[in-house]
């Protein structure tokens, strides 16, 4: 098609119409090239981009584009988590991962269903985006149970923070054990044991000594507090095994 070139204005007098307007189409590189052809009296040149589809004025240094917002999301598609990265891609443009594994369009980024990645300008952002219920073989958002539902113990779509498990084990007053199997013990000598176990009474436990022989050693058993008990022996010995079972 010929082109004529024009170098007057036209007054349509603010009555007259123009039918069937089509404006320049050009594609992104095109247009990068008319860009280097303008200055600041070309203000107000338009084209249309047809590889982005948005509508760009000349600001007497830039085109920008209309009717659009530079760098918003742009939802692209599902793919897989191992799908080809894609090529020069826009800022903003978005994927949505359909599988979970490891991802590659960075370095190396493991990805959910249902999460994100969005070109920055640079690289790819991801996004967690899963709202999917956790199970044993996939992770997604969990609901915390209750006391009740913890001491109920039916429940297996509802998971135990360590604070409901403690509260558990100081409702049901389940046993707790301490073992050493290297005591050494100095003839009439009391030894601290620390045993940890914050029992609920300083008497609630047993404790067994035993000797390499695998007998049973007669000592004293004093308890201090909670935390701790004292062991003492006629005689002295070593590779002792003390066993502390507590409630």
């Amino acid at each position: 098609m010929a082109v004529k070139v024009y170098g007057h204005d036209i007054d349509l007098a603010k009555l007259s119409e123009i039918l069937n307007f089509k404006i320049h189409n050009v594609t992104t590189a095109t247009r990068g090239t008319l860009a280097g052809t303008l200055t600041t009296t070309h203000k107000g040149l338009s084209v249309w981009d047809t590889d982005l589809s948005l509508l760009y004025c000349w600001n007497g240094s830039a085109f920008v584009a209309q009717g659009g917002i530079t760098g918003a999301m742009t939802f692209k598609g599902i793919v897989a988590f191992g799908a080809t990265e894609p090529s020069s891609p826009a800022t903003g443009d978005t994927y949505v991962f359909s599988t979970a594994g490891t991802n590659t369009w960075n370095t190396s980024d493991v990805v959910q269903v249902g999460d994100s990645a969005i070109w920055n300008g640079t690289d790819w952002s991801f996004i967690q985006g899963n709202v999917l219920a956790a199970s044993e073989t996939v992770a997604g958002v969990l609901e915390i149970a209750t006391d009740a539902e913890m001491n109920t113990g039916t429940d297996d779509t509802r998971a135990a923070t360590p604070l409901k498990v403690k509260n558990y084990i100081a409702a049901r007053a389940l046993a707790k054990v301490y073992f050493n199997a290297s005591v050494t013990l100095v003839a009439n000598t009391p030894l601290t044991i620390t045993h940890g176990l914050a029992l609920q009474n300083r008497n609630a436990f047993v404790c067994e000594v035993k000797d390499s022989g695998h007998s049973v050693v007669g000592v004293d058993i004093d308890s201090t507090d909670v935390n701790n008990i004292t062991l003492t022996s006629a005689i002295a010995g070593s590779g002792y095994q003390v066993t502390i079972i507590g409630f």
